[in-house]
Order: structure tokens, then sequence, then C-alpha cells
């Protein structure tokens, strides 16, 4: 589905479900560089002056081709949000300020999607998008100097991080498992675990390390941990799995 289609197809939902009021011919399709959401739909309030608009990935969209069926319900996806908000506005909020909002993926939005045809599941599944996003994070911290390679527990290439999301608990989402770190990198992921008090099982010396080291840059964290690597006993490096056995 090309960028024009996506843009005809999302016009063309809310022309049907909604021939009148505000958000028919007001909201505007965009396209972004996100690379871990296909779509984001924004209904922004009406003192505010903005439209309500529907945000999509350029790169993910770019990344699967054959994929049109996950592309149409990310499109219904979006749309159900902005009938979802508008429903909301229309019966309550006008009548009944301060009435409680509905929930982001409530039963008001997966109404909507049975009504379009589209599947009512707040995140995409597809594992070919999830490795497409990953692919263009990966290149992104390249590009940058700062990309860290995590490892989990299938036999998938090294994951390729940003070094702020790769010091952050973080799981694989093929296998489900934990991505660990190995080397200097692993150590700055466990120092700021320790600084969180989220990691006691470190040695005395690191843990104090680590204690002081809450709110640093993540880059200063990997600088520190590549200084210090060395003067980690390598048993400890093998205990804490930064080194293989």
């Amino acid at each position: 589905m090309t960028e024009s289609e996506t843009a005809a197809l999302t016009h063309a939902l809310i022309a049907y479900y909604r021939p009148e009021g505000l958000l028919r011919g007001s909201c505007s399709v965009r396209w972004g560089n996100s690379a871990t959401q296909l779509g984001r739909a924004q209904y922004p309030s009406g003192i505010s002056g903005k439209r309500p608009t529907i945000t999509y990935s350029r790169p993910l969209w770019a990344a699967m081709p054959e994929h049109e069926h996950e592309q149409r319900d990310t499109v219904i996806h979006e749309v159900a949000h902005l009938l979802t908000i508008d429903d909301y506005l229309r019966t309550h909020y006008l009548r009944t300020p301060g009435a409680p909002r509905t929930l982001p993926h409530g039963r008001e939005w997966q109404a909507w999607m049975r009504r379009m045809g589209g599947q009512t599941r707040a995140t995409c599944k597809d594992p070919h998008v999830a490795t497409a996003g990953r692919a263009i994070l990966a290149a992104r911290a390249q590009r940058r100097g700062d990309a860290v390679l995590m490892h989990c527990g299938c036999a998938t290439p090294p994951h390729t991080l940003t070094a702020r999301r790769a010091l952050r608990p973080s799981i694989c989402l093929t296998c489900r498992q934990p991505l660990r770190g190995t080397g200097y990198e692993g150590l700055a992921a466990l120092l700021v675990r320790a600084a969180e008090g989220l990691h006691t099982d470190l040695p005395d010396s690191v843990a104090i390390l680590g204690s002081r080291m809450r709110g640093w840059p993540a880059r200063s964290v990997l600088a520190m941990a590549r200084e210090i690597y060395a003067d980690v006993p390598q048993a400890e490096r093998v205990r804490l799995g930064l080194e293989p056995e």
C-alpha cells in the first residue's frame, strides 16, 4: 500500500463512519520516521486550534510492502482511535465536563475495530515489523556512534540498541528472554540497575560506584564501565555473565 493509498483509505473510512462533524474534512495524514510505532493518532483539544492527525511511519511502511493486511489493519486501528475520542467528546465531555476518559484500547475502541473489520489487538504482532524496527534503530545508533550489542536466548544475531535503551531492562520479542550485555557494556547495564536498587549481587566496590551514578547519562555510564572493567576480577566477570566460562 503506497502512501497515497494509505491517506485515501484513512480519509475514506472517516468520511464513511463520520459523515458530519469536526472530524470529517479536518483530519490530516502525516508521515514520520518512527521505528517503534506503525501509526499514531492524535486528537487535540478544540482550544489548541490543531487538527486531528494520524502519523504513519514511513520507514516501517516501506519495510513491509508485502504485508498490506497489516498496513490496512494499522489504518483501521488509528481511525478507530479518532472515532472513539470523537464519540467521547460528543456524548460525554460536552454534556458532562470532567467526565472520565475512555481507555486507549478499551471497549469503545474495540467496538469500532470490530465494526470496521479490524483486529482488536493493542499492538502489531507481525515479527517482520519488529525485525524491521530493530534494524532501523540499529542503523541509527551506529551512525551516532552509541550502538550497544545485547544478546538473548535465541540464535538470532545480537540486538543493536542505543546506549540509553540498552541500559534499561529489555526482552527479546522473539524468544521473550532478557537481553544481556557482555563485557563492559554488560557491566554498564548492571551499574544502572545497581543505581536504581535493582541489582544487589555485585561486588561491593562496583555496587558502591553504581549507587553514586544515579541519573548519569547513558554514554557517561558506558565510559565509566569501560574504565573500571579491567579492575573487576575475572571470576566475578564470569559469575555475572559478562564473560564466558
